[in-house]
């Protein structure tokens, strides 16, 4: 697609010039700090060397918040054009969708970041306090499943963020993130549901439930099987899907 490549890397370049590497790698960090501070708070009875209740911490207050690194991202990306009615956009010499597409993969690429950083959190920072971590591969699968499940949100956050504004943007992805998904994980219709893809798909990887516990044998996500599959399939079309609505909404749209 021509301009693409050019799009994508403009886009780079405002984000290392902006606040968004230290908002996808300070998150990531508090997030950690809270589970330090969660798993010293809890009884004795709970803790020990062989827990990895640490860990479990981490990955849950992760499902919490990527929500809302993801919908400031991607209000941070979309915030100038949108104060500026899209003018920066619709006047460059490419299609204005080919911009909405380069900010999409953009953020993606932000989420992987912040992803890897928790994966390397889970991964090392138990182990150096004499605790269990979650063993690599189960966390590379977790940071994979992670980026793959919550992608829908950032074309519905871009798109938002332009349509409405910047509040808008913010408020819907993370609502319909956190409401459905912490009301609706534990119900037959789970993985029918884009918002619990991520809490739900990454359980089979660490052995946790979104509520903390630790997974059952018997329980539908003791493993990966297919209604995780389906649950990932469906947010992954669903971030196709919104990504070309929003494409085409851009390329459509006229300078005010």
């Amino acid at each position: 697609m021509r301009g693409f490549k050019a799009a994508c890397r403009a886009e780079a370049l405002k984000g290392r010039q902006s606040s968004l590497p230290w908002l996808c790698l300070g998150l990531p960090v508090l997030v950690a700090l809270m589970a330090v501070l969660f798993f010293f708070l809890m009884p004795d009875s709970y803790r020990g060397a062989q827990s990895p209740l640490m860990a479990y911490e981490l990955w849950n207050w992760w499902a919490i918040l990527q929500p809302a690194l993801l919908a400031l991202v991607a209000e941070s990306v979309m915030r100038r054009d949108s104060r500026q009615h899209l003018r920066p956009v619709l006047l460059l010499p490419l299609d204005p969708g080919v911009s909405f597409l380069a900010k999409t993969v953009i953020v993606l690429a932000w989420s992987l970041v912040a992803n890897l950083v928790i994966c390397l959190e889970g991964c090392l920072l138990p182990g150096l306090m004499g605790f269990v971590a979650t063993p690599f591969p189960a966390g590379m699968a977790a940071c994979l499943l992670n980026v793959a499940t919550t992608a829908w949100l950032i074309p519905l956050g871009l798109w938002g963020t332009a349509a409405v504004g910047p509040t808008f943007g913010m408020a819907l992805p993370f609502l319909l993130e956190v409401g459905i998904g912490v009301s609706t994980w534990d119900t037959p219709i789970w993985w029918f549901l884009p918002p619990t893809a991520s809490m739900n798909t990454t359980a089979p990887a660490l052995g946790v439930l979104p509520n903390g516990l630790p997974v059952e044998a018997g329980s539908d996500l003791a493993v990966f099987g297919l209604r995780p599959l389906c649950s990932l399939l469906i947010a992954l079309v669903c971030f196709l899907v919104l990504t070309l609505a929003g494409s085409r909404w851009f390329s459509r749209s006229e300078a005010v």
